[in-house]
């Protein structure tokens, strides 16, 4: 692996230098555009999140994206705070703020037992990151909890972005693209790729891994909506009336005859 990680840095230096740039203007640039990018995939659900409020439904939405949005800007957010990680800190808080945000808009429009269902997906990344800051608290900053927060937190980087293809199933089975989005699929594109420029400069692996995994899975998403058309709305559908139906039926009784 350190190997992999030198070979890499050392292309990204060279493309840098006949460039004419140094590696850590690069680096700063990426960690910029990725703290953008960041902000961008907390919007990514926006669309399926409008398309709830049209159809009153929680067909068009994917919750377990938003639990995972939460809980990775979450733990983000609690590994800043444990490490002095200040740059991670604005971009992260902002992101729980909104993806709290999404999750009452669903839940303001659906009834019954959707709303539970929303309830659910809300209450896991939150229990999740209470005793993710609780651990955290016991061992102080900088400690070897802080360390291993760190990691997992990697763990659920790498989640975020494999979390749409959760709906391959369906995709494979309609061939549509399903509730992927253009929108969304771009975003996760750009922030993976951003934050695995920064990794490589600086030699982290742990940078390196998850948000290197996420531009291979951002990839395929990114395939999958280019090359699928979007599904069809029920609701765009015209549907026959019955003096229609009554003719239908009519000739159909008659070819019979």
């Amino acid at each position: 692996m350190e190997a992999v990680m030198e070979f890499s840095a050392t292309a990204l230096d060279s493309l840098a230098t006949g460039a004419g740039v140094s590696s850590a203007s690069v680096s700063a640039a990426a960690a910029t555009f990725g703290t953008v990018a960041a902000v961008w995939m907390a919007v990514g659900p926006m669309p399926q999140v409008q398309a709830v409020r049209k159809c009153q439904s929680l067909a068009p939405v994917n919750l377990m994206q938003l639990s995972c949005g939460l809980l990775n800007a979450g733990s983000w957010l609690t590994f800043a705070l444990l490490t002095d990680l200040s740059e991670a800190i604005p971009v992260n808080a902002a992101n729980v703020v909104f993806t709290f945000c999404l999750f009452y808009i669903v839940y303001a429009n659906v009834q019954g037992e959707e709303s539970v269902t929303v309830l659910i997906h809300l209450a896991f990344p939150i229990l999740m990151l209470f005793t993710m800051i609780v651990f955290g608290l016991d061992g102080g900053k900088h400690s070897k909890h802080a360390q291993l927060i760190g990691q997992i937190t990697c763990g659920f980087n790498m989640l975020l972005y494999a979390i749409p293809l959760s709906d391959l199933g369906d995709i494979v089975k309609t061939r549509t693209r399903g509730r992927l989005t253009l929108f969304g699929v771009l975003a996760s594109f750009s922030c993976s790729l951003c934050w695995a420029v920064v990794g490589v400069v600086n030699r982290a692996a742990p940078m390196v891994i998850p948000n290197a995994a996420g531009v291979a899975l951002s990839s395929l998403q990114l395939l999958i909506v280019l090359v699928l058309p979007a599904p069809r709305d029920p609701k765009s559908e015209p549907v026959a009336s019955p003096g229609k139906k009554a003719n239908t039926n009519k000739k159909a009784s008659k070819k019979k005859r």
